[in-house]
């Protein structure tokens, strides 16, 4: 078997993105098995689950070949795969169709994207309109953020932030003081963070990755570490008394949510507490796990930090051995002398040679530096 490198700094071919989702599935394989398993939790705190989190994105943002990436051919598999994505349908290979079909399905998810938040926007009017308006100065003393208005209605089925609003929205459910100094810096953070921003990504993810099922999984559990990051950092300074009141505090603002007409939309909105019982589950195991331990093992943060470097690493191509001529097998040379090669439309090559056989090449110019003729497929 050959091992080779990349000839180009950056490459983008079906076979990246192959290798692509096949290492994005593992990774959000591994992400939910530290997600949903609570006897993981002191190991694996936030700063781990983070860079693991941002290794997953930036694997699916960047589905490309560089020149440090190591080619390994694997026939058995990926020339079927190429010659099934260049089989011509109606004058189209179908690799065009999958296109046209992905092209579509961007638009279709586009539209629904935007009518979502069009429907935030009016939801958002329908609050203030008929809310009670406060300020975060009201509940929490000497805070940087003060001036931040707070809006109670009984629209708003949760504590939450909507969308890039600058403002937190309660609903008209009765709290202690504790609970409201926990529920405003729980969704300060969140503002402070920028989560919002976050979230944006993934859905703009999910748009462009709309056929590939394990993305929603990945968008789901994005989700849930928001959630867990920001509990983190409100208790960061919290004695383990505290943390104990602050997980009271959500299973009390769980208890309490109202029954509202408005859906919890968490891919554009940041809620203290949605209907998932079970990730208000994981939250609070994850919290008080963190008594335990607050940070990872500096050793595994190292190891994640180079697994970017392994995602890239790798990429599987087809290989189909003769032509080029460095293995030409029982081909006579005569047959490959007589031989020409065929450019298609697509920026593929095909190699024509002895008796109308024919092979799929990657690379020609190995042939054209021994004068193999090249031709054009016909345009029209």
């Amino acid at each position: 078997m050959k091992v080779y490198t990349s000839a180009y700094s950056i490459q983008f071919s079906e076979f990246t993105i192959f290798i692509t989702l096949l290492v994005s599935s593992l990774l959000i394989l591994l992400l939910h098995l530290l997600l949903m398993n609570h006897k993981r939790y002191k190991y694996f705190r936030t700063d781990f689950i983070f860079i693991f989190v941002l290794v997953t994105v930036l694997r699916l943002c960047f589905p490309f070949e560089y020149f440090f990436t190591i080619i390994i051919p694997l026939p058995s598999i990926m020339n079927p795969v190429r010659e099934a994505l260049h089989t011509s349908i109606f004058n189209i290979p179908a690799w065009g169709w999958l296109l046209i079909i992905d092209i579509v399905g961007i638009i279709i998810q586009t539209a629904r994207f935007i009518y979502r938040i069009h429907r935030l926007n009016i939801v958002y009017r329908m609050i203030v309109k008929n809310a009670k308006i406060t300020s975060v100065g009201e509940y929490l003393q000497d805070h940087d953020h003060c001036d931040i208005p707070v809006y109670r209605s009984d629209l708003v089925p949760s504590p939450m932030v909507i969308g890039f609003k600058k403002a937190i929205f309660l609903p008209e459910t009765e709290f202690d003081h504790k609970e409201l100094v926990n529920i405003l810096e729980h969704e300060l953070t969140h503002l402070r963070n920028k989560d919002i921003y976050i979230k944006n990504l993934i859905n703009l993810l999910t748009i462009i990755y709309w056929w590939f099922p394990p993305i929603y999984v990945l968008q789901r559990q994005i989700d849930l570490f928001l959630e867990i990051r920001v509990d983190n950092k409100v208790t960061g300074n919290y004695s383990e008394k505290e943390s104990l009141q602050y997980a009271q505090t959500l299973v009390s603002v769980q208890k309490k949510i109202c029954a509202c007409p408005l859906e919890q939309d968490s891919a554009v909105n940041c809620f203290l507490i949605d209907e998932n019982v079970n990730k208000l589950k994981y939250r609070i195991q994850y919290l008080l796990a963190g008594q335990l331990k607050k940070k990872t093992s500096p050793i595994l943060l190292i190891l994640v930090l180079v697994l970017p470097l392994f995602t890239n690493a790798i990429v599987l191509e087809s290989y189909y051995g003769t032509p080029p001529g460095e293995e030409r097998g029982m081909i006579s040379e005569e047959a490959i002398t007589d031989g020409y090669i065929i450019e298609h439309k697509d920026g593929s090559y095909t190699f024509c040679y002895g008796d109308n056989q024919q092979a799929i090449i990657n690379d020609p110019s190995s042939l054209i530096e021994q004068g193999i003729p090249v031709m054009k497929e016909n345009k029209q």
